[in-house]
This record gives structure tokens, sequence and C-alpha cells, in this order.
């Protein structure tokens, strides 16, 4: 049943949510999962709902707010903006589950949120362990079609607000932060941890195999060039733009022997990078590497080249000529896992 919200910061109490809205009017109804209600209200597409699945998610409730305005001090109406949030606060996901909310602005734009912790004694007489969100008051105002219609957005028809609870397992204790989680996750379906040549013939294909003894073996007859990729990429879609004539000259120049390495770029550090590939050198002579790098792989081969002592692998390669392109040296916002939400929002919504 929808409730008329507080515009003077009163919670309201609906279904089990308890939700404060200073400075915002209008209604809000909670729409448990799987119901009629939820679905109306978001008719959100199949798209959506397939990739929910493929990411182990499942959906708890969501809360519709609509008819909203901002009120200005006295009480009237007034423009989109204003600083104070909207605080939600919800039932727990359940034990061994881990809890993340998608909101839905007026305008469809989408954005990641992580829950703050609500102290026990708090919530004693609220049916036990909450969780509370704060999210964006704003009013954005949704663009109209050229026929004067509303358009739609992921989860459907934009002009209302909609923050959709989400649930899903931790399957593993040490990966009970949701940004670990997610993209350990990810990155365990859609990445691979691998070395592989890189030839003429086969570099821009997504289908290569993997390093066996005999492939170090051969590296280690000169010089060898490694190409490492950026993050979320790989090295095929990294260099793939390079053209076959600059492959050809730089295989017949290092007598084939041109490899890369892929890897995980968001849930493993530049030093788990090098520590992996250090432990997949065969036992041999030291290899001698120039190392061509790209975004993030810059701080990788920074780590080969610096700090192959102080990571215990200097009796396995020397990196005699790095180059960095575009590198992050100064460090990245987006790519530490503190920050995977806002990382989230930009794909998200570039999606």
């Amino acid at each position: 049943m929808a409730e008329d919200l507080r515009p003077e910061g009163i919670p309201v109490y609906v279904d089990n949510v308890v939700i404060t809205t200073p400075g915002l009017s209008g209604r809000v109804e909670v729409h448990q999962a799987g119901s009629d209600g939820m679905r109306g209200a978001e008719d959100s597409t199949e798209q959506f709902r397939q990739a929910l699945a493929d990411a182990g998610m499942s959906e708890q409730l969501t809360v519709e707010i609509s008819g909203q305005s901002e009120l200005d001090g006295n009480g009237g109406s007034r423009g989109g903006g204003g600083g104070d949030e909207i605080v939600l606060e919800t039932p727990a996901p359940g034990d061994g589950n881990g809890q993340v909310l998608l909101y839905a602005a007026e305008d469809g734009s989408l954005s990641w949120h992580l829950p703050d912790s609500v102290p026990t004694d708090q919530v004693a007489t609220r049916g036990g362990e909450r969780r509370t969100y704060r999210l964006p008051r704003q009013v954005v105002i949704a663009e109209q079609g050229a026929d004067g219609t509303g358009q739609r957005g992921v989860l459907g028809a934009l002009g209302t607000k909609l923050f959709k609870l989400l649930v899903f397992p931790l399957i593993d204790p040490v990966l009970g932060k949701v940004g670990d989680y997610f993209a350990g996750r990810w990155e365990q379906e859609y990445r691979r941890n691998q070395v592989r040549w890189f030839a003429p013939d086969g570099y821009r294909s997504a289908t290569a195999a993997a390093f066996g003894a005999d492939d170090w073996t051969t590296l280690r007859g000169g010089a060898a060039l490694l190409f490492v990729h950026g993050t979320f990429s790989q090295a095929h879609s990294a260099y793939g733009a390079i053209s076959p004539d600059v492959m050809a000259a730089l295989h017949e120049r290092y007598d084939g022997r041109v490899f890369a390495v892929d890897h995980f770029t968001v849930s493993a550090t530049p030093h788990d990078n090098v520590g992996w590939l250090a432990d997949q050198i065969a036992a041999g002579e030291p290899l001698v590497l120039d190392v061509v790098t790209h975004s993030r792989g810059g701080l990788v081969g920074r780590a080969l080249a610096e700090r192959a002592v102080e990571l215990g692998f200097a009796d396995k390669l020397t990196v005699r000529t790095l180059v960095m392109v575009a590198s992050p040296n100064a460090g990245t916002v987006l790519a530490d896992k503190d920050h995977l939400s806002a990382l989230l929002d930009r794909v998200t919504d570039l999606v």
C-alpha cells in the first residue's frame, strides 16, 4: 500500500521498510520480489533480468517513489536540487548473503549503493538486523520523446525513483566485501590468467593456447617482447589495432619471441599479477624482456622492472626496456576496489 512521504523529515514505515525524505514530498510504495506490483512498477527489460541471473543476484524488493517534488524552506515546490539525502532502512539479506541497492533516477540513470551498518541497539524493535542506505534526493527531470511521451530506461518507464534491493550469496567468506565479490566473480567468468604467443597470424584472436614448458625454452633463445594490457582488457583487444605489417616486423626482429600475458585487472593488484607470472615461468636461464604496456599494464610492467628482487623473481627475468602508454603512474581512483561502486555506476550507464 502506498504511503505519503513526510518532507519534514519524519520517517515513514511501509511494508517492513523505513524511509526518511527531508525536503521531498510524494508517494512511496514497496513491491516484494515477484509481485504484480514490482513487475508493474518496473517493467524491466529481459536483458536486465538475465544480467542479474548471470551475476548470481536475485531481487529482494523494490521501493518506488512517485509524484515526487522537492520543497523549499517554506514548503513550496522548487526545481531539482538540494543536498539532503533520502535515508532508506531495509530488511537484511539473510545469513550467508550480501546486499546491494541499484537506484534508477527519474531520467533512467543508474547508480549502485552499498549499505551503512545499523547498530543492533537501534533496531531491536524493528525486526532484528537491518541495512541503511543513503541516496540522492534530487529530482532529475526526465527528457520527453519527440512525440511528447516519456522514454524507457533499463528498469522501465521513466519519471519515478526506483530503489531495487538485490541479494547475492557470499560463496567465499574472503570475498565478503561487495567490491571484491563482484570483481572476482566477473573476472573468473569473463577473463583469464594466461601467457600466450602473440604471432602475426593470431594476435587478434581471443583464443590461444597457454604456454607450456617448451614455449618458455623458446623464449630463452634471445631477447623477447612482452605485451601487457590494461584494465578490463585482454591482449588481443588491447593491441588488435596494431597493423599486421608492424606485428610481422616485430616478429622478425625478435625471431618469433613475441608473447603476451592475459591477467586479472580489477580483482588482483599489479604485484599479484607479476607474482602469478613469475610462478608460470619454467626453470632455466633468466628471460631478457622488452615490455610494451598500456594503461594499468604499465604498473605491471613497472613491478616487473623495479621489484624483481623485492618480490623474489630476480632469478627468472630481466627487463631490458619498458614502454608505458597512458599508464596511470600517479594512481587512478577508479581502479581501486574501494571505489568499485563509482566505476560500476559509469560502466552500467554506458552499457
